[in-house]
C-alpha cells in the first residue's frame, strides 16, 4: 500500500469522487435550482452524507494515498498502520453515504401536493409499490417543479459514489493489512538479502587482491615440501606476485633457515 503506484491512482480517483459527492450534496439544498426555506428541504439532506460521509471522510485517506508512503512507512509497522486506519475511516464514511442515500431514495422528497403544505407523499409506500417503479405518481408533487426527478438523480449519484468509494477504501484496508503482516517489508528484506548475496561473492572474487614482493625467492633455502603444509590452490586463491624488481637484502637482515622453518611449521 505504501509504495505501490496503484495506491496513487486509487487516491486520485477517490479525490474526484469526493468532490463529486460534495457537489451533489450541495445541489440537494437547491431543489430544481430554487432557493427554498430550510423547512421545505428534505430532512435526509441535513445528514450531510455527501459533505461528511463521501466527502471529507474519504478525502483525507485519498490525499494520503496521493502523497504516497515511500520507503519510510515500510520502515516499521506503526507507520504502515496509519494509512490503514485512514482507509477504514474512508470506508465508514462511504458506507454512511450509501445508507443515507438509500433512505433518501426510498422515502422520496418533501414537496407540495397542491394543498399548500409540504409533506412526504411517498414515505409510507412499500417496496412493492415504490414510487421509483411507478413514474406517473411523480405528478403528485407539484412544488417545487420536477422535485422527484431532482432527488432521484442526485441521491442515485450519491449512492453510486458511496458504493465505489467503499469498495476502493476497503481494498486499501485489505492491501494494507497484507503489507503489515506478510507483505512489503518482508519482500524488501528478501530483496536486500538476495542483492547482498549476489553482489557479495562477485565483489570478493572479482576484487584485485594485494600483491607482495617475492622475498621468499631470495632466501637461501627452498620452501617446505611437506604436503600437509602446502595449501590446495583450488580451495584458496593466493595473491599474485608483483612485477617489481627484486629487493636485495643485506645479509644481516636475512633470517636464518632454522627461524624460517619454525615459522612455516606454525
Amino acid at each position: 500500500m505504501c509504495s505501490e503506484t496503484g495506491s496513487r491512482y486509487t487516491g486520485l480517483l477517490l479525490v474526484a469522487l469526493a468532490i463529486a459527492a460534495i457537489i451533489a450534496n450541495l445541489l440537494l439544498y437547491f431543489p430544481s435550482g430554487q432557493v427554498l426555506e430550510p423547512a421545505k428541504i428534505t430532512d435526509l439532506v441535513w445528514f450531510f452524507h455527501g459533505f461528511l460521509g463521501a466527502g471529507l471522510l474519504v478525502m483525507v485517506p485519498a490525499l494520503i494515498m496521493l502523497r504516497g508512503g515511500g520507503e519510510d512507512c515500510c520502515a516499521h509497522r506503526c507507520g504502515m498502520l496509519f494509512p490503514v486506519l485512514l482507509a477504514i475511516q474512508g470506508t465508514v464514511g462511504a458506507v454512511y453515504c450509501v445508507v443515507i442515500s438509500s433512505l433518501g431514495l426510498l422515502s422520496g422528497p418533501l414537496c407540495d401536493t397542491g394543498s399548500g403544505n409540504y409533506t412526504y407523499p411517498f414515505r409510507n409506500y412499500s417496496l412493492e409499490n415504490s414510487y421509483l417503479l411507478n413514474q406517473p405518481t411523480w405528478a403528485n408533487c407539484q412544488e417545487p417543479e420536477h422535485i422527484v426527478l431532482w432527488n432521484v438523480v442526485l441521491f442515485s449519484i450519491l449512492l453510486g459514489i458511496g458504493m465505489v468509494e467503499a469498495v476502493l477504501c476497503l481494498s486499501q484496508v485489505i492491501s494494507g493489512l497484507c503489507d503489515i503482516f506478510c507483505g512489503t517489508c518482508v519482500r524488501k528484506g528478501q530483496k536486500r538479502l538476495s542483492y547482498s548475496n549476489e553482489r557479495g561473492p562477485a565483489d570478493v572474487t572479482n576484487a584485485r587482491l594485494p600483491c607482495y614482493p617475492r622475498l621468499f625467492l631470495q632466501l637461501p633455502f627452498s620452501p617446505p615440501t611437506d604436503t600437509k603444509q602446502i595449501h590446495n590452490p583450488q580451495k584458496e586463491k593466493y595473491p599474485e606476485p608483483c612485477n617489481e624488481p627484486r629487493t636485495e637484502l643485506a645479509p644481516e637482515t636475512v633470517p636464518s633457515a632454522l627461524t624460517m622453518l619454525r615459522l612455516s611449521s606454525l
